[in-house]
């Protein structure tokens, strides 16, 4: 019963992400063509309003694309091992702008000797960037947020000390039974807890753990993938 549940919750976020591409898609050719002043001149405010609703599109279709990502993680095919180094560097790059609009600061430690993991680019990409974005966005201003990469055992692990109010494994375990529901805030992180759902969904799905370990003044997120054996590819 449970299953069958959960395969009908996915199936209606599937539906609900379907649905939403048309709007947005409109949302962002009309922006796009007022930004342009294809309908007449524009003053610096209208300027200004219509670059956040850009914003706000834009940040709707990259969820929308990611949940999308997680409806077909069972057909993912000919998965190629990646190096975490190169993805990790790209994902800080993309979310430095969101950052500084909050003054939070990335410092960054890993050890370029990292084995390749076994996920695919596409994956490793959506699999940092929620987890960092969340993070990101609901530490308190001024913080700074530590990632650091290292090899444990037979998987790489992503380590995210975050700042502020702490959040417990039974919160970040709640995600899983609130997806297709009416969803609740998961601590100071996410007011509906979608960004974790597609986190913990791509690690699940690569045999890898999502960890949780709150401290007195901070948390550390541990995503922990596996080490690709594949090391011919390479």
């Amino acid at each position: 019963m449970g299953n069958r549940n959960r395969r009908g919750e996915l199936e209606l976020i599937a539906a609900a992400a379907h649905e939403l591409k048309t709007p947005l898609t409109i949302v962002h050719g009309v922006s796009a063509m007022l930004a342009s002043e294809a309908f007449g001149a524009l003053n610096d405010r209208q300027q200004e309003q219509i670059e956040h609703i850009r914003r706000a599109g834009n940040r709707m279709n990259a969820l929308v694309e990611s949940l999308l990502h997680v409806e077909n993680l069972p057909y993912t095919q000919d998965i190629r091992p990646v190096q975490l180094h190169s993805e990790l560097q790209a994902v800080i790059d993309e979310l430095s702008s969101t950052a500084q609009q909050r003054d939070v600061s990335v410092r960054w430690q890993t050890r370029r000797t990292l084995p390749p993991v076994l996920i695919d680019a596409s994956s490793s990409y959506q699999l940092l960037s929620h987890a960092l974005a969340a993070v990101i966005k609901q530490v308190p201003s001024g913080s700074e947020v530590v990632v650091r990469t290292r090899r444990r055992g037979d998987m790489v692990v992503v380590r995210i000390d975050a700042p502020g109010e702490p959040i417990t494994p039974k919160e970040l375990n709640r995600i899983e039974h609130t997806v297709g529901k009416q969803m609740q805030p998961v601590g100071a992180y996410g007011s509906t807890g979608l960004s974790w759902y597609i986190v913990k969904s791509i690690i699940s799905f690569y045999e890898g753990k999502l960890g949780v370990s709150p401290r007195s003044d901070y948390t550390v997120i541990s995503l922990r993938i596996p080490i690709s054996n594949q090391l011919s590819l390479f």
